[in-house]
């Protein structure tokens, strides 16, 4: 499955994509994404046409594709900018994204009249104190926004290798399992079919669904139990297990709610971000052994209790109430 780089893509229209269903990885000042519908998806998403450039390394499975948004992106660009320059910060350019001329700001000249220091309040747009202030502000801001894309730029190739690695992985430890059973295809089809009916038999499974190189797993309603008894419903999930182990071979995506908590928009999980990844790496290393040895239902399993599971070490766990509290207690509704 080809793989797409759009650029540029900003924050705001990132948010865009993640309220359209649309799974990404940053990539430098834009998104990659994951085969032709969520490609065509971030067009129409967008409202963006793409023209393809010429990777420096051909040997990368992705296309990168620099868009030219419709007027309803450029309108939106106008009233940011317009915004922008009303409040003093950076402008935007047609396509939504900010424009910095220098990596440090130039102080604003403002006029400002002296007042007596004992009624001077902070956030007097006339105090040469909060005028500095925010002028720090913004140079800070602006120093970390490269920072961060530039440490993007390094670092998504780097998890592009690691993605690579663990679907080697996936296969060293399959060939390893069934190095006997090479000759016996039928004993592999049975395998595989054995498993599924023990999918199918999870009490949390509400249907299964296989293609080529994918398995879908439909959950019930999955709720999260804290030390104290409180119960919370997180929702039902479609778990994506790609049995090569491409890209992470794991994904779990919420099809009830998703919501904004730790500082990140629409979470699938108190432990799963946007994009379908968990937090704990460690989890995957187990995963991706079990897709390799073929053991799907166990697989399946252990993928349920990760949402329903509290883990009281998480920093993330501290964000749990950002979901809805269950009303069902033991079996019974409680007022």
């Amino acid at each position: 499955m080809t793989m797409y780089v759009l650029k540029p893509v900003n924050e705001a229209q990132k948010d865009r994509l993640r309220n359209s269903g649309v799974a990404f990885n940053k990539w430098g000042n834009g998104v990659l994404v994951d085969g032709e519908y969520a490609y065509q998806t971030a067009l129409r998403t967008l409202d963006a046409t793409a023209n393809e450039v010429q990777t420096r390394d051909t040997s990368e499975n992705y296309r990168e594709m620099v868009l030219t948004f419709g007027e309803r992106a450029r309108a939106a660009g106008e009233l940011l900018r317009a915004r922008d320059q009303w409040l003093g910060r950076p402008t935007h350019s047609d396509d939504g994204l900010p424009e910095f001329p220098e990596t440090r700001r130039p102080y604003r000249r403002q006029t400002f009249t002296p007042t007596p220091s004992r009624g001077r309040e902070r956030g007097d747009a006339n105090d040469p104190r909060e005028i500095s202030r925010q002028n720090y502000i913004d140079a800070c801001a602006a120093r970390f926004d490269k920072v961060r894309a530039q440490a993007t730029a390094y670092g998504m190739p780097m998890l592009a290798e690691v993605k690579a690695q663990g679907a080697q992985h996936v296969e060293v430890v399959r060939v390893a399992e069934f190095a006997t059973a090479a000759q016996e295809p039928d004993a592999l089809r049975q395998r595989f079919e054995a498993e599924l009916e023990r999918i199918y038999s999870l009490e949390k499974v509400r249907d299964v669904r296989v293609m080529p190189g994918t398995l879908l797993v439909y959950t019930n309603d999955l709720v999260a139990v804290d030390e104290s008894g409180r119960r919370y419903e997180i929702g039902r999930f479609m778990i994506s297990i790609q049995l090569k182990g491409r890209d992470a071979g794991v994904r779990w995506f919420n099809s009830t709610r998703r919501v904004d908590a730790a500082g990140r928009k629409g979470m699938n999980a108190p432990y799963v971000y946007a994009d379908g990844n968990p937090s704990n790496d460690e989890i995957l290393v187990t995963m991706m052994d079990m897709i390799g040895r073929c053991e799907l239902a166990s697989l399946v399993d252990v993928a349920i209790q990760y949402i329903e599971t509290v883990d009281a070490n998480n920093p993330l766990t501290e964000f749990l109430d950002s979901w809805p509290q269950s009303r069902r207690f033991g079996g019974m509704f409680m007022d």
